[in-house]
């Protein structure tokens, strides 16, 4: 009778075992928590990602996420509604997620997003998400309504993981619509914004060229969006150093500087 009642309590401990593992598994399956993106905040550092959650690897291989917005505009008209598709090409790989933020200069939600199907909206830290319902899907399309009043750009940052089907993978990419040339001073920002040198082995140098118009965060991602590093802090400064990260490819990268006046984007060789 003991042996009987012994092994009936393993079966009972390894059945709420499984189950407590599983619904761990797919605790977000109905949607990820808001300000999972990776995007950079307005008091320096960087939100967090879905590998906080699932743990796994983020940015590692080939990059998997897509953002692609019809018609590849240029720059946006205001109170205009776009289509956007968000697309993790591995779809084989178990069940699947995403999240997408549009954040103006300021690091402030701009525009409102539209859901589609298996997608939903979550806000978060003064900031309006976009990200799935449901685990089923690898490709979700939306919708995204400009302001009325534009900001000088729009910077989407977006992120997708997949769950089951192997190790969790998370990967995160921005992507950036210029729509106006802001200035300091009456000086172009895009010249008055420097980056030295372009040919760079460890480390560079980026200056605002201005006091009055410091540094406030930077970003380094490479030629697909995905993001490579970013500033910790707010910089603050005219002159901000920025270290390479170590095993960084040979290539051509840009560096997307934020200063009270916009956002401006430089590149650099990496040799």
């Amino acid at each position: 009778m003991k042996k009987i009642n012994y092994t009936l309590l393993m079966c009972l401990l390894a059945s709420t075992f499984y189950f407590s593992a599983r619904q761990w598994t797919w605790s977000n399956s109905g949607g990820g928590p808001a300000g999972r993106t990776g995007a950079p905040t307005a008091g320096g550092g960087n939100e967090l990602t879905c590998q906080s959650c699932h743990g796994g690897s983020i940015n590692q291989g080939t990059n998997l996420l897509s953002l692609n917005i019809a018609g590849n505009p240029q720059s946006f008209q205001p109170s205009t509604t776009y289509d956007l598709t968000a697309t993790f090409s591995n779809a084989s790989s178990g069940g699947h997620g995403f999240q997408v933020v549009a954040l103006d200069p300021q690091l402030a939600s701009t525009g409102t997003f539209i859901p589609g199907t298996g997608s939903k909206l979550v806000s978060g830290n003064s900031r309006q998400y976009i990200t799935h319902n449901n685990p089923n899907s690898s490709s979700w399309a939306f919708k995204w309504t400009s302001p009325a009043t534009l900001p000088a750009s729009v910077n989407f940052y977006a992120v997708t993981a997949n769950r089951g089907g192997g190790p969790s993978r998370a990967f995160t990419i921005s992507k950036t619509i210029e729509n106006t040339t802001s200035t300091i001073s009456g000086v172009n920002e895009k010249e008055a914004i420097s980056l030295f040198p372009f040919n760079v082995d460890k480390e560079l140098f980026v200056s605002s060229g201005n006091a009055n118009s410091p540094v406030l965060a930077w970003m380094i991602t490479d030629q697909i969006g995905r993001i490579i590093a970013q500033s910790e802090k707010a910089a603050l400064s005219e002159v901000e150093k920025i270290d390479l990260p170590g095993g960084l490819q040979a290539g051509i990268y840009q560096v997307l500087v934020f200063t009270p006046s916009g956002r401006v984007t430089k590149r650099f060789f990496k040799n």
